[in-house]
């Protein structure tokens, strides 16, 4: 199992940021592979 979340069409791009931030900080908690692109508007969550 393996999602992308991706901001880039949010009409609020800070907001979507922000929201994405909290969901990656909650992944890092579980047994899963989170892959944070560096200056990108989107990141990976893998099992």
């Amino acid at each position: 199992m393996a999602f992308s979340v991706d901001w880039r069409q949010a009409k609020n791009r800070h907001d979507a940021k922000e929201r994405a931030l909290m969901m990656i900080s909650y992944c890092e908690t579980l047994s899963v592979v989170t892959i944070k692109y560096e200056k990108q508007p989107f990141l990976d969550v893998d099992r």
